[in-house]
């Protein structure tokens, strides 16, 4: 998930965390969010939640709003590390925000086989299309998810009632300190399916004058900052440059961590593969070897008595 939307999706698990299990399936009274973090890496896992349970499990959550293919070996490749870093089950959940997002190969099963053979490696995750959600189990649900209201199962005729209802609510005794935070939030995301002109009516309607200004000015930025990265996902050689780069980037802290700082022949090793499904499973790898040679297949280094250096 990308800029401008993932500080807003963010924030939205960490204010009411249970809510997000809940809307997988997964109800639990005591949930939290902990570092998603699996490699110090820009690239890593969008939010985790730590689910209080027998036995304490996570739940790996990744927002999506355009195309991408490399989704569910992400996706396999985040559980892997969070589970031995963590030393728990990890369930994934890939959640995707518009319809332009749900790519075929996008459909709760990673697989991996050789040609002519039978799948070696079958990885399972959830896959959430916020537009299929039916809107009322958003407007009576958890607080964290109320803003994906406007995005879910409702027409265009339909959304003028749908920010009403939410605007009862978060007026309402009851709501939480976070209710214009989750005001912000709806009117940012709404502008992953939503046309400027449209939100600012809308906007009008249920927010205060007085307010509606500073939301004009978040939903103007958002929108404008979303058109211009479009256009630079666009470029698909420039942003697959960008995830070999981090790739690489992660294989290195992760290898740093076991396998100590890489000689100057394992560096230009790493800087020669230029493909990002090799690179993302010697990641996985990199936790079952002993030496840098040993992942990339290279001759052990010999000792000066000619002895293989282990």
């Amino acid at each position: 998930m990308s800029k401008p939307f993932d500080a807003t999706l963010k924030g939205m698990l960490e204010w009411s965390p249970a809510d997000w299990p809940a809307l997988a399936g997964y109800p639990a009274e005591t949930v939290e969010a902990i570092d998603a973090d699996v490699s110090t890496f820009s690239g890593a896992s969008d939010k985790v939640l730590r689910v209080r349970g027998t036995p304490d499990w996570l739940l790996d959550v990744n927002f999506q709003s355009g195309p991408d293919a490399s989704i569910p070996g992400r996706a396999h490749l985040y559980n892997a590390l969070l589970e031995s870093r963590h030393q728990l089950l990890v369930r994934s959940l890939v959640v995707l925000l518009t319809p332009r997002a749900n790519l075929a190969g996008i459909d709760g099963l990673y697989r991996r086989r050789f040609p002519g053979e039978e799948p070696h490696l079958l990885f399972r995750y959830q896959v959430i299309r916020v537009w299929e959600l039916p809107v009322e189990r958003l407007l009576e649900g958890g607080w964290g998810t109320l803003p994906l209201a406007p995005l879910s199962a409702v027409s265009k005729h339909d959304l003028p009632e749908v920010l009403g209802r939410m605007k009862e609510r978060l007026n309402a005794p009851s709501a939480p300190p976070q209710a214009k935070d989750l005001w912000t939030a709806t009117f940012v995301l709404m502008g992953l399916r939503y046309d400027q002109e449209l939100i600012g009516r809308l906007l009008e309607g249920v927010i205060a004058m007085e307010e509606s200004v500073t939301y004009q000015a978040i939903i103007r930025k958002g929108w404008e900052t979303g058109r211009a990265e479009g256009k630079a996902e666009g470029k698909a050689e420039g942003e697959k440059m960008g995830r070999l780069d981090e790739a690489r980037k992660t294989l290195l802290l992760v290898g740093r961590s076991r396998l100590g700082e890489p000689e100057a022949d394992v560096t230009a090793a790493l800087q020669a593969i230029d493909d990002l499904e090799k690179l993302e499973q010697l990641i996985v790898r990199v936790l079952e070897v002993n030496t840098w040679q040993e992942l990339l297949g290279m001759p052990a280094k010999r000792t000066r008595r000619g002895k293989p250096k282990r």
